[in-house]
């Protein structure tokens, strides 16, 4: 379903963007990057990496001077976990002593990530070399634009960015400027109402919901949190 409103939601994109050459819509996960393209008078395609699938490991690799990306990252972080970069969401725009920062360290022990003047967490790659998570998530993105203008034959600079619907305003703020080191244009969107449907075999089921930020205390500091509402749904025989 979330894939579906994507697609949805990119092609409405495209239509307030005519102009354009072609914009692209990155899914980066925890795990996986998925890749779509659209271009004015086309239908939506799935970007093919270069081992010709729809996904591409999350994990960036540096060995030997040389810098790797998806699969090829995997298989050095077999041998050098050290060296493979992975699951940074769980880092973008959190502070060092966050939770979520916390069991990252215990759950990759083999990393060591430090705390940067701005109370940020930071990997230390070596002593020459250090990389914070914006900086990693970036070059992911610059690979995604790669991909995209080598299926696409022309250069692609604005594109749509998926985030979990949990991520404050921090988080997202880190992806926004992850994008634009990448050299991509994020384009902003005005819509503040989502519909999310399932359409199966036998039944269809949508929800119209609305989403906002909110702030709270409930942590004994103000939070800006994202909220979900759910306006109505409705079923039509």
């Amino acid at each position: 379903m979330y894939g579906i409103l994507s697609v949805v939601w990119l092609s409405l994109i495209i239509c307030q963007h005519t102009d354009a050459a072609a914009v692209i819509s990155v899914d980066l996960g925890s795990e996986w990057m998925k890749i779509g393209i659209v271009s004015p008078g086309v239908p939506m395609e799935i970007v093919l990496n270069k081992e010709s699938q729809r996904k591409t490991p999350a994990v960036v690799a540096f060995r030997d001077g040389v810098r790797t990306f998806g699969e090829d990252a995997v298989s050095v972080g077999v041998r050098f976990p050290k060296n493979a970069y992975k699951y940074l969401l769980d880092l973008l725009g959190k502070p060092f002593n966050h939770p979520m920062v916390q069991a990252y360290r215990e759950r990759f022990p083999y990393y060591e990530i430090v705390e940067t003047d701005r109370g940020t967490p930071e990997f230390v790659h070596d002593e020459n070399t250090r990389f914070t998570p914006e900086e990693l998530v970036a070059q992911l993105l610059a690979k995604a634009k790669e991909f995209s203008e080598i299926s696409e034959g022309h250069p692609v600079s604005d594109c749509v960015i998926t985030v979990p619907g949990y991520f404050n305003q921090a988080e997202r703020r880190a992806m926004q400027e992850a994008g634009a080191l990448a050299g991509l244009n994020e384009i902003n969107d005005t819509a503040w109402y989502a519909l999310f449907f399932d359409m199966g075999a036998a039944s269809t089921k949508a929800s119209l919901v609305e989403y906002k930020t909110v702030k709270i205390k409930d942590k004994g500091y103000v939070e800006t949190v994202p909220q979900l509402q759910v306006l109505g749904v409705g079923f039509d025989r």
